[in-house]
């Protein structure tokens, strides 16, 4: 008699989740989708407005997540994006949401975290204010960065995150896909402070995951299902 299938979760709610959990299941294992968070989108501040009014008065314009380039996109009604204003994303999942509104990014972080992207500006940037668009509450290492450099920052939250706290609970053992630093807590506050496996999208939300006492067990450097098929194969049983 064969053994049954390992099951992997995959961090996001059931659309979004799709092309992932065919790729799991495509591996051999048994997929299930477990929605973390609820997304909203915020509206500017009278003074967010004013920035976003007058993108290209920044030095560059610094972008957390894909959510926050279409966020930022739909706000600021520019198309194309201004001419001459650079901007910098922090993964490669970012950076293509970018592409769709510019030639390419100047800067995408070498390692996908805000601290590098937060580096590579230092280093490059030409004078002026930096714009750092992104959620409300998210990670401050890359902004804290630039600050303690002597750099102006204006900080821009584009949306904020709320933890579902309705829904399944993974078995022990059974590892959970996350896609952000916001589902890494989540999953522990889910989980009421049990250890569990998990696979992170980026050393981003690997970080918050092992912060929390999460076991990362794999991280992806793509934002992409096929990026999952190493995972797969090595951790099946």
């Amino acid at each position: 008699m064969s053994a049954p299938a390992p099951a992997l979760w995959v961090g996001r709610e059931a659309g979004a989740a799709g092309p992932w959990l065919e790729r799991v299941r495509a591996a051999g294992w048994e997929a299930r989708a477990l929605p973390l968070i609820r997304t909203e989108p915020l509206d500017p501040s009278p003074a967010e407005a004013a920035w976003i009014e007058a993108l290209e008065e920044h030095a560059a314009v610094l972008f957390a997540s894909a959510r926050a380039v279409r966020r930022l996109r739909r706000l600021a009604r520019r198309e194309p994006w201004p001419k001459g204003l650079d901007a910098g994303a922090v993964g490669p999942a970012t950076a293509a949401a970018l592409v769709e509104w510019m030639a390419a990014p100047r800067w995408i972080a070498p390692g996908g975290t805000g601290e590098d992207l937060a580096r590579r500006v230092l280093a490059e940037a030409g004078p002026g204010p930096l714009l750092w668009a992104g959620a409300e509450g998210g990670r401050p290492e890359g902004p804290d960065l630039l600050r303690a450099a002597g750099r102006e920052l204006r900080r821009l939250a584009l949306y904020h995150t709320q933890p579902l706290e309705d829904g399944p609970v993974p078995a022990p053992g059974e590892p959970v896909l996350l896609f952000s630093p916001s589902g890494a807590r989540a999953l522990a506050r889910r989980l009421g402070g049990r250890p569990a496996p998990v696979w992170a999208l980026g050393p981003s939300t690997a970080a918050e995951a092992r912060s929390l006492g999460l076991a990362v067990e794999g991280v992806l450097a793509e934002r992409r299902p096929e990026a999952l098929d190493p995972l797969l194969h090595a951790a099946r049983p």
